[in-house]
């Protein structure tokens, strides 16, 4: 194995372990899915966002599809443009709450 290799093994290790192998946008354990969870980008590389630790999640397929490379959004109810939910500065209370099976965004950042 090559060094490099090897170290993106050890910070992936570190970052399903920092999110309790549960998805750091959901919540979903992901010891309950059949699809592998992803350690993203929280700010994609195009955004000039880096390999941190501090820059990367654990999320599950459908939130890594949906989330993308975006770092905001379009408030459909405003039509201003707000930064989505980032999981080292954001506390997910304060935007999100659960209604039986469902997640509700309470904020526009939510």
């Amino acid at each position: 194995m090559t060094r490099g290799r090897s170290r993106r093994t050890v910070t992936r290790r570190r970052v399903r372990e920092r999110a309790a192998h549960s998805c750091e946008y959901c919540g979903l354990p992901e010891s309950v899915s059949d699809i592998p969870f992803h350690v993203e980008h929280v700010v994609a590389r195009q955004h000039m966002g880096d390999d941190t630790l501090s820059n990367l999640a654990l999320a599950c397929d459908r939130c890594n599809l949906y989330k993308g490379p975006n770092i905001s959004g379009v408030d459909p109810e405003t039509g201003e443009t707000v930064a989505l939910f980032h999981p080292r500065n954001d506390d997910w209370s304060d935007h999100f709450a659960f209604h039986g099976p469902f997640i509700e965004g309470l904020t526009p950042t939510g």
